[in-house]
């Protein structure tokens, strides 16, 4: 996405909305989605169980349609 800064504050999760979500945060080492979305640019943020814990993160994405990532 242009124009937004690294780290996102907190006004860019308030004035934006939620594509999706996994509901109740629970503590799970893997989360599954199919979703249909319309074209646009999307941000994927993955987080922790606790709070300012780093952790490496292995993200999949599959597409049946013509699709481009950049």
């Amino acid at each position: 996405m242009q124009g937004h800064v690294v780290p996102l504050k907190r006004d860019f999760f308030e004035t934006n909305q939620s594509v999706e979500s996994s509901g109740h945060f629970i503590n799970m080492r893997q989360r599954i989605a199919r979703l249909s979305l319309p074209p646009g640019d999307y941000i994927v943020v993955p987080c922790t169980w606790d709070l300012n814990e780093e952790a490496a993160f292995f993200l999949r994405f599959f597409f049946e349609n013509r699709s481009s990532v950049e």
